[in-house]
């Protein structure tokens, strides 16, 4: 089988926006995986678990399901906007889908500049963002509390959904790329 690499070559390569733009729908991809995925696992998780992640939330000023709203309200009350609940919600999921797309975009600019980039088919990729957004820059923002406060069932959630995205985001670039690279 061919490396993306070779299969450039054949055919006349393409551009580092077209990679980004091919990343950026790839991690659109990805995000609606790590929701399925999340989604599964947080309704078939102990309901002690959720109520001490709900209380984690409380505890952040809010009563908000997760991160991104938490970040939503924050961006609102910096820049002093004033937001019904219906536009609040939109920036949560603007926000959400912004952390998937734009990490994408970049994923894609560097997997096409280099297979390597695709080590372990996206799961490398997947736990990177893994501890990069929820780890560490979600605590960094305020958007989560220290992840030692989370129950240790939330932090497998998230890593199983990142994985998810990882994989998704992998296979819809390689996917996309051989069909726009046909020409």
């Amino acid at each position: 089988m061919a490396t993306l690499r070779s299969f450039r070559k054949q055919n006349h390569g393409s551009t580092l926006l077209g990679d980004a733009m091919v990343g950026a729908v790839s991690g659109l991809a990805g995000v609606f995986a790590l929701d399925k995925v999340a989604d599964f696992m947080y309704r078939h998780e102990n309901p002690q678990a959720k109520v001490q992640e709900e209380k984690v939330h409380a505890e952040l000023g809010g009563s908000e399901v997760g991160p991104t709203s938490i970040g939503a309200r924050q961006i609102s009350q910096k820049l002093n906007l004033q937001l019904n609940q219906q536009q609040q919600e939109k920036l949560s999921m603007g926000l959400h889908y912004a952390l998937g797309i734009l990490p994408g975009m970049l994923y894609g600019m560097l997997l096409g500049r280099n297979p390597k980039f695709g080590f372990g088919r996206g799961l490398a990729y997947g736990l990177t963002l893994f501890l990069v957004n929820d780890e560490i820059l979600s605590v960094k923002l305020g958007w989560t509390a220290r992840p030692s406060k989370y129950p240790w069932q939330a932090h497998a959630r998230g890593l199983a959904a990142h994985l998810a995205l990882g994989l998704v985001t992998y296979a819809g670039f390689q996917a996309l790329e051989r069909v726009l690279l046909r020409r």
